[in-house]
């Protein structure tokens, strides 16, 4: 029964019989795996805290024959996130995280930097960063890492950036802004000022250490937050059950 032992983000956990839990974790190493921690519900005392939704735990992991379940015996907490359980909106932002990463991702399918992207954003959370920035962030940079960036750099019909000469709609079908010269049926809810397209376009190159730095004023929130969201919502063809809690948690914040 091979062993591995791997940094990893508990996505979620549901009780499993009278004694055991079904965790299922995004691994650095081997990507989303469904775990069981026997007898988790009856001994607090062996995994204290360390089953938790969000944590950031290095478990020791044990295939199972003929199962697609690994066990933990045993795990590790590295971080434990202890500020979003105490603020609704932030448990709501944190969940919708967890839950687009498990969308996104296949079994078994390492992924070290989407794996690097939700640490970030949950500590992001947890340490009180301002949540509207950062999800549009996380959407731009999730869709970044899955193969399908957003084209912030030019016109995808006429391949030319125009810049403040015309005004951006972003188009869906082809992933991507168009300039006003191109379309000029398009509707108005998708349309993006020049400055928030040079803002989205900077945001998806700069680094994870540097991106708290970048400001997003009222205006590039209000238009970049929909199209995004909708943009990753309609690739995955799914409905993401978290966000109905996420935007009640949005209409707290307002």
């Amino acid at each position: 029964m091979p062993l591995h032992k791997t940094p990893a983000i508990i996505l979620n956990h549901k009780d499993f019989g009278e004694s055991d839990k079904i965790i299922t974790l995004f691994t650095y190493s081997l990507g989303k795996i469904t775990s069981i921690a026997k007898g988790a519900k009856r001994s607090r005392k062996r995994f204290a805290n360390q089953l938790d939704l969000f944590s950031f735990v290095r478990p020791i992991l044990w295939e199972k024959h003929h199962s697609s379940l690994t066990r933990i015996d045993q795990c590790d907490l590295l971080q434990s996130f202890p500020s979003i359980r105490k603020a609704p909106e932030r448990f709501a932002y944190a969940s919708y995280f967890c839950e687009l990463v498990d969308a996104w991702v296949r079994d078994r399918d390492p992924h070290a930097e989407l794996f690097h992207l939700l640490l970030w954003a949950l500590r992001m959370v947890d340490q009180g960063a301002s949540l509207a920035p950062l999800s549009v962030i996380f959407h731009l940079r999730l869709l970044t890492i899955v193969g399908y960036a957003p084209n912030f750099i030019a016109c995808v019909n006429c391949n030319l950036w125009k810049g403040g000469q015309v005004s951006y709609s972003f188009n869906y079908e082809k992933g991507g802004i168009v300039c006003s010269d191109c379309a000029l049926n398009l509707p108005l809810k998708n349309r993006l000022s020049p400055g928030t397209v040079k803002l989205l376009s900077l945001a998806q190159k700069t680094s994870l250490a540097k991106l708290s730095r970048l400001h997003f004023s009222a205006q590039p929130l209000a238009e970049s937050a929909p199209i995004l969201e909708n943009f990753v919502h309609s690739l995955l063809g799914k409905e993401i059950k978290s966000y109905r809690f996420l935007s009640g948690a949005q209409e707290c914040i307002r």
